[in-house]
């Protein structure tokens, strides 16, 4: 679960709920107050920063830079887990930024940066540099007045530090040779000692609209950084792993914080990435079962066939009512023998492969996107997914998939494609075995990709369909890794159990690695149609399992 954790004590405001229907609740966003006068902190300079370092000294370091332009009052902690972990209890009553350190020394750079003039100490660590006062935990921490103010005590005659100058101007310290360097990918650059300015002068920034990302699974990082992000007044969103759109509760949190500046500490990609899958998580849509990535976390069971064909598959078998009845029924028997959630699935054979030429040559019956309107709506109302399935007959696979681009606007409808049903020129449907070039399927997927990223939509589905080596051609050039969908390859061998089962080992042997894998049932045409059991002791396991 993501918590959407609070800085310090104040009012509290909520976000204003989205139009968009969100199927997961959202997570409690309370706003955090402003910070109180002793921290200043700053907007980033860019809408993303990524925050790459994997260090606690490195992390915190960094996102004090890119939050505050001063901070008179800094918590210092040795890199040590109890150490850390008193460290942020201290930092987070006293609203002040934490800064983690691994070496003897205290970060300089940061300290000149922060204007600081007082410091917590945890751990050993070294005094500070001249004209920074220590205050020892946690007798001699200091307190806060009403209005903000430091009222530090006096630490005892054998622990007498230097007190604070009067003005900062007064410090006497020079700028080490690093700290102008930058900090985060994306973020600014630390001034220099003589370009600091005076928190006064640019007053200090309400960072109610920011948003701070830390993998949860990283806890010595989470621990160290969250008391500096709650200092700033930011919002914290905890996500498990480093996409937020493969967490529902980080998805529905972002989604109700809408934040204008997004900084994620960890190891989450470039800025660009990064700001591309905040844009769908802030959505707040998500897929059935959850989340919007589509591997790992969900499985399909499909119905295939045509709904005003009954010949083409199972799927024109019965009415819409039925069929959705029918799906469901058919997932229930797999979820008892699946480690992640079935969802019930409709492949719609949109482009349909014929032995005429048709009135554009194509030998391809395109079924109007309205036509199949009713079925992805009824799909939607019911938490299914649905897949629309391309037999491109001699026409441009790429042209078919734009074709049905306002049904694959929504949310949980993926694409197929049938190399089967490729024809060779002179070559009519039935008569031979069709196949498509690697490069084909890879500009089909390459538009889709695109498709999806600029729409801000969740992942899709790409299946590709394949019982013959042959029907993939140069399938090592085959693309399988896409940051919008899911590629996964569906065997479509039909006969004996044996057969099946060659059909199935040739596939596995020839797929690129990391291809997802898919298996399909036929009512009629298996002699014996194998059981949702035996199915399911394949390895590696069936994400997509269609019945024709």
């Amino acid at each position: 679960m993501t918590v959407a954790l609070t800085g310090c004590t104040g009012d509290h405001h909520t976000a204003e709920p989205s139009s968009q229907p969100r199927p997961q609740p959202s997570s409690d966003v309370s706003s955090p107050p402003a910070p109180p006068a002793h921290a200043h902190p700053t907007h980033p300079t860019t809408p993303v920063t990524v925050i790459s370092e994997r260090t606690p000294a490195a992390a915190t370091a960094a996102l004090a830079t890119v939050l505050f332009s001063a901070a008179d009052l800094v918590v210092l902690s040795a890199d040590d887990a109890a150490d850390i972990a008193q460290a942020a209890q201290t930092a987070t009553a006293q609203c002040a930024p934490l800064l983690v350190v691994d070496t003897a020394g205290p970060p300089v750079a940061t300290l000149l940066h922060l204007h600081t003039r007082q410091v917590i100490t945890y751990g050993t660590i070294t005094g500070p540099p001249p004209g920074i006062s220590i205050v020892g935990p946690p007798a001699d921490m200091p307190s806060i007045n009403g209005d903000g103010d430091h009222e530090p005590s006096t630490p005892p005659a054998d622990q007498a530090q230097p007190t604070a100058p009067a003005t900062r101007t007064e410090r006497s310290m020079t700028t080490p040779p690093d700290a102008g360097q930058p900090t985060a990918a994306g973020s600014r650059q630390s001034p220099s000692a003589g370009s600091h300015h005076s928190p006064a002068a640019g007053g200090t920034a309400d960072l109610r609209d920011t948003a701070v990302l830390v993998d949860r699974s990283d806890g010595r990082l989470a621990r160290a950084v969250t008391p500096t992000a709650q200092a700033a007044g930011v919002r914290v969103v905890e996500v498990q792993g480093t996409d937020p759109r493969a967490d529902p509760g980080a998805i529905a949190a972002l989604h109700a914080l809408q934040p204008r500046y997004t900084v994620a500490v960890g190891d989450f990609g470039p800025p660009a990435l990064l700001a591309s899958r905040l844009a769908v998580a802030g959505t707040g849509l998500q897929l059935p079962a959850g989340g919007q990535v589509i591997f790992p976390g969900r499985r399909f069971v499909a119905l295939y066939g045509h709904p005003d064909t009954p010949a083409l598959g199972v799927l024109g078998a019965q009415d819409l009512p039925a069929s959705v009845q029918r799906a469901e029924e058919l997932a229930a028997r797999y979820q008892a023998l699946s480690d992640v959630p079935v969802v019930p699935t409709f492949e719609i054979i949109a482009a349909v492969a014929q032995r005429n030429p048709g009135a554009d040559g194509d030998f391809t019956a395109e079924t109007d996107p309205a036509e199949l309107r009713p079925w992805v709506e009824a799909a939607q109302q019911a938490g299914m997914y649905v897949l629309l399935d391309l037999q491109p007959g001699r026409a441009d696979p790429l042209r078919l998939a734009q074709r049905y681009a306002a049904l694959l606007a929504y949310p949980y409808v993926g694409l197929a494609v049938d190399p089967e049903w490729a024809l060779a020129p002179g070559v009519a449907p039935l008569q031979r075995i069709g196949s498509l070039d690697a490069q084909v399927l890879n500009s089909v997927a390459a538009w889709l990709d695109g498709f999806t990223a600029a729409r801000h939509l969740p992942q899709k589905l790409f299946v590709i369909h394949q019982f013959q080596l042959s029907m993939i051609r140069n399938e090592r050039a085959l693309r399988v890794r896409y940051d919008n969908l899911a590629v996964l390859i569906h065997m479509d061998g039909q006969g004996s159990p044996p057969d099946k089962e060659a059909t199935w080992r040739s596939v596995v042997g020839a797929a690129p690695a990391g291809v997802s894998l898919g298996w399909k049932n036929f009512y009629r045409e298996d002699h014996p149609m194998l059981s949702p059991e035996q199915t399911m002791a394949h390895q590696p396991s069936p994400l997509m399992i269609s019945y024709q």
